[in-house]
């Protein structure tokens, strides 16, 4: 409420903005605001693990290698989507799923955390392995831990997705935390809560653009765009790593940062700059906070409402196009008041700090143009969004700090992967036990990165290492996404699926 209230305030007080922004600005945030007291009575069934039946599912055509994907909870019987009578039934296509004769459907098998599996141990470590270096670089390293959890445990693509937003959850999150409480070497939050304003509306509104992408394209087709895409990041990132080892071998300071700000504090009586930099950075900004949990809050259960409505139907329509509308919305007012903020400090004499990002006309809608891509290809893909937003994050700003960076799009690892957690859960597609081991997995993963490896990285001052670590999340995402893709094309050919396009609302549809 206090978020919406607080850019309703901006939008309207803002000369520049036309009177058809303004009425979409009030339209939206009057339909978000409607839209929760409508699904404010469904609270207590989400939080109690709420369910949607998926009896419709049954007596349509299925190929046992892929009946998680046509018959969600039902098994694959003679090629018709039916009550499972036997566990034979439901682990054809993974050993991890057994028969609930009561209900008909297939069910995870129990964790027993006490009686590990082989795979599920070496799962485990190397995930921990992953989620280490992955803290480093400020992301969760999922296109690593998809195919792993494919390949060594043995979980169909879609448990194998939900579970690596939950080690993600626990890596992220617990990043997140420890770097809220970090200071900035120049003074302020180690978190750019500017770049958290722009990038995240316009990602997760990407990530539900790439899923009804997906939707439409081939595995085949997915694989190739994954190769280049992968290929080129890759290529961005090293050539950025070694700028920064370059940058470490002289033992360069950013002094010039230094000076901006000794410049700004000697001109604050006469111009007021004190007052200006205080503003900017503060350490725990709670309006920018609650703007990215209120696009957050809405965007889940505005995911929620059109799960339960027809695909392709007017209601799914409407819902979607609130959706996106509401992140644009939200995106342009924010970008409206970094722009002003941005432009207002400088008229009263304050200078920009060599590693600040200037919100300008430009920057304003490039970037989120650039980060609704990052979504729809992590999404489309199926890579960590964090991913991309960390190679977007390190070429915003050629002089931005790789350490800042990184705690940037922790905060945005933590915020996209809680959104897709959270939507697993509603949706029934996330075993608690499951989650909880892989969270607790991701977690301590973190606390060696962020513990003795940043504390050698710290105190040797080898920042490019950071970005080194990035390098190597991409590279084993290439090669394990690669391989993963190529075996599941593969599969798919010899049992006789679809090769081609399929529908908006369902490969094959």
């Amino acid at each position: 409420s206090y978020s919406f209230c607080t850019l309703l305030k901006t939008g309207l007080n803002n000369h520049k903005m036309g009177s058809l922004p303004k009425f979409l600005l009030i339209l939206s945030l009057v339909s978000s605001c409607v839209g929760v007291v409508d699904m404010s009575g469904t609270l207590m069934q989400v939080v109690q693990g709420y369910r949607p039946p998926s009896a419709s599912k049954l007596g349509q055509q299925c190929i046992p290698q892929e009946a998680h994907k046509a018959c969600g909870s039902f098994a694959c019987v003679n090629s018709t989507c039916s009550r499972c009578t036997i566990d034979s039934q439901c682990s054809v296509e993974s050993e991890v799923y057994v028969c609930n004769t009561a209900a008909g459907d297939c069910v995870l098998k129990p964790l027993q955390v006490t009686a590990l599996t082989y795979n599920e141990t070496v799962a485990g470590i190397l995930a921990f392995i992953i989620t280490s270096l992955a803290a480093v670089a400020g992301i969760g390293g999922g296109g690593m831990l998809v195919p792993l959890y494919i390949l060594a445990v043995g979980f169909p693509p879609g448990l194998a997705v939900s579970m690596s937003q939950a080690t993600i959850l626990g890596c992220s999150g617990l990043n997140m935390l420890i770097k809220i409480t970090e200071s900035h070497p120049d003074g302020g939050p180690l978190i750019d809560y500017n770049a958290i304003m722009i990038l995240i509306p316009m990602t997760l509104s990407g990530t539900l653009l790439g899923h009804m992408i997906g939707n439409i394209l081939p595995d085949w087709f997915r694989l190739a765009l994954l190769v280049v895409l992968l290929s080129y990041m890759l290529k961005r990132t090293m050539v950025k790593a070694k700028k920064a080892s370059e940058a470490d071998a002289r033992g360069e300071q950013d002094r010039s940062t230094t000076e901006s700000l000794i410049t700004n504090k000697a001109k604050g009586i006469e111009a007021g700059v004190a007052t200006i930099i205080e503003e900017r950075f503060k350490q725990y900004p709670i309006g920018k906070w609650m703007y990215s949990v209120t696009v957050w809050v809405a965007l889940v259960f505005l995911s929620y409402e059109r799960q339960g409505v027809e695909c392709g139907s007017t209601s799914y329509w409407g819902i979607t196009t609130a959706m996106v509308l509401s992140m644009i919305v939200l995106t342009a007012i924010a970008g409206q008041y970094l722009k002003s903020q941005d432009e207002s400090a400088q008229a009263n004499g304050y200078y920009l700090r060599e590693d600040e990002i200037e919100w300008n006309s430009d920057t304003t809608l490039r970037y989120p143009l650039i980060s609704v891509t990052a979504g729809i290809g992590a999404s489309l893909l199926g890579i960590g969004g964090g991913m991309i937003l960390g190679i977007l994050l390190f070429e915003m700003s050629n002089k931005i700090k790789p350490e800042v960076s990184a705690a940037t799009a922790a905060m945005a690892t933590a915020l996209v992967s809680s959104k897709a957690c959270a939507e697993f859960y509603i949706f029934g597609e996330l075993p608690i036990d499951y989650a909880l081991f892989f969270i607790v997995i991701g977690s301590l993963g973190t606390c060696i990165g962020q513990g003795p490896i940043r504390m050698f990285i710290k105190s040797n001052n080898k920042s490019s290492w950071i970005v080194y670590a990035l390098a190597l999340i991409i590279a084993g995402s290439l090669v394990a996404l690669t391989i993963a893709g190529v075996i599941n094309v593969y599969g798919t050919w010899m049992s006789g699926g679809s090769m081609g396009f399929g529908s908006l609302c369902g490969k094959g549809g």
